[in-house]
């Protein structure tokens, strides 16, 4: 699998989707004036239609960026850990509305029996104070980082999109992950599924977690990021947009050692284990965010993403786990 010609036919896709509903409101709002009743199995729709709208109309006119994280990152990313979140990081993306896509989604537990989901990707956004209105994210009046998510849903050999919307705040007192999934609970709009509060719990712990260690690692000082040239992408684009997108590949270097080395150390072969003896064996530490404190009096936090790693390295007979790698933004 080309992982970044699958990264662009996901981008591609998820710009069409979200056109498909956004050319839905306008034939809409062509169909029923204002004032107008709407018909219900119409109107329950309208709502996430317009956010989807204005979501995709600010990607298009801010940016156009496309971001395309590792699968061997995005493993590690969603089992990592952070004990309090600071919701000021969130100002400190370097990207404006970037769309991130998975170019081997991500699969999720499912709220809904009998179907499987799978993370495609989401595009970033940030929203105002009530009345609540979409801004881009690097707007002053932002309060609320957003994130509206496409998952794919394979229900009976037949996939189905789904569109879901989750934020949380870009500023006030630090919060962990776990608020952080149960104050998304406490908003979300259930389309369908599993009335199963437990099930309900899971999908949406798996959803936060690649949503915010993607958002947070973007936002760190360890980022690993490089631009795909213009021509290349649009050889890879088919039919090629009218106004084509900056396309970035993340965490290439890092997340393909990560992959390289996991299933090193789970081979079979005797000389790769670690041998028996008074000596500490080999541990695997997982991947893990603190804070940086940056800038005048330091007083803007960053994100540092510490990597998975291995103590006692030596003793599995495979090199290079730990390395540092520079950093490439262009």
């Amino acid at each position: 699998m080309n992982l970044t010609t699958e990264s662009l036919k996901t981008a591609q896709y998820l710009v069409k989707m979200m056109d498909e509903e956004r050319q839905l409101l306008s034939a809409i709002n062509e169909t029923y004036p204002v004032g107008s009743r709407i018909p219900a199995d119409v109107h329950k729709h309208i709502s996430g239609w317009q956010i989807t709208t204005d979501v995709l109309n600010g990607w298009e006119s801010i940016g156009r960026q496309v971001l395309s994280i590792h699968p061997g990152l995005v493993e590690s990313l969603r089992f990592s850990g952070s004990s309090k979140i600071e919701p000021a990081v969130f100002r400190t993306l370097p990207y404006i509305n970037p769309m991130v896509v998975f170019p081997d989604p991500p699969r999720l537990h499912s709220h809904t029996k009998g179907e499987g989901m799978r993370l495609l990707g989401f595009i970033c956004y940030a929203k105002t104070p009530i009345p609540e209105r979409i801004i881009n994210t690097h707007d002053p009046e932002a309060v609320m980082f957003g994130a509206e998510l496409l998952i794919a849903i394979d229900s009976s050999g037949k996939e189905e999109l789904e569109c879901d919307y989750i934020s949380f705040p870009m500023g006030g007192p630090a919060y962990t992950l776990a608020e952080t999934v149960e104050n998304v609970l406490s908003r979300f709009h259930w389309k369908m599924g599993d009335p199963d509060d437990r099930a309900r719990k899971k999908f949406m712990r798996d959803i936060v977690k690649l949503t915010v260690g993607s958002v947070m690692y973007l936002c760190s000082t360890t980022l690993e990021a490089e631009k795909v040239p213009r021509k290349a992408v649009l050889k890879n684009l088919n039919p090629p947009p009218r106004k084509p997108f900056s396309f970035y590949r993340v965490g290439w270097q890092i997340g393909a050692a990560l992959s390289k080395h996991r299933a090193a150390v789970a081979v079979e072969d005797p000389s790769q284990q670690a041998h028996p003896g008074h000596q500490q064996d080999p541990q695997h530490r997982k991947a893990h965010f603190k804070v940086v404190w940056t800038g005048p009096g330091s007083m803007i936090p960053k994100t540092a993403y510490v990597a998975p790693y291995w103590t006692h390295i030596e003793r599995l007979g495979i090199k290079g786990v730990n390395t540092v790698r520079r950093v490439v933004i262009e």
